[in-house]
């Protein structure tokens, strides 16, 4: 199984930190995150926030249990060829079952994956002109790759008409590619 995972067990605040330091000294590792849109404290303003869905866990490619079994045994997890410049990894541990580590096929993580990517916030696109033409790319689920016109659009989410039984659906701005039906247009045209 080498295309599988096994899982770290730290402190839930110290997840985000303990996943990018682990990742800047070459580990391979993974943990689902979710960007939140939260209110500031006594202020009318609101601000992103990047944090853990799974706070406390984390996973790492199978071909690093070794040296990470290794680094979580050590009282003081020191970072790769960086001496003392920068600060210890914090504290973590190699989850284990019943006398052994469990492993978790890597396509068995997608599921969590897909619920990250939708839990992330949408992202801002230029918003389209009524009447364009536009093909859904991929994250549009039953839409994808179909080719619409443009009603209504915004940076967020654009009106798009399908036509006969799908009508207008809304989708995500993001996720409409006006340049990808002029390629297409054109095979159509040479076949």
């Amino acid at each position: 199984m080498t295309d599988a995972w096994i899982i770290l067990r730290c402190s839930g605040q110290k997840t985000m930190a303990l996943a990018s330091s682990l990742a800047e000294d070459g580990y391979d590792v993974w943990t689902p995150i979710e960007v939140k849109t939260m209110r500031v404290p006594r202020m009318n303003a609101r601000r992103e926030v990047r944090q853990a869905m799974l706070p406390g866990f984390i996973f790492a490619k199978v071909g690093h249990l070794v040296d990470l079994l290794n680094l979580s045994n050590n009282p003081v997890k020191m970072r790769r060829g960086s001496g003392f410049r920068l600060p210890a990894h914090a504290d973590f541990s190699v989850f284990h079952y019943h006398h052994g580590i469990p492993m978790v096929r890597d396509r068995d993580l997608n599921p969590l994956r897909r619920i990250a990517r939708r839990r992330t916030a949408k992202q801002k696109a230029i918003p389209l002109k009524p009447r364009q033409m536009v093909r859904a790319k991929e994250g549009a689920g039953s839409f994808q790759g179909m080719v619409g016109t443009v009603e209504q659009s915004n940076e967020l989410k654009t009106i798009v008409c399908f036509g006969g039984l799908f009508g207008k659906v809304e989708l995500p701005t993001s996720y409409l590619n006006p340049n990808d039906v002029c390629a297409l247009m054109s095979q159509r045209k040479a076949a």
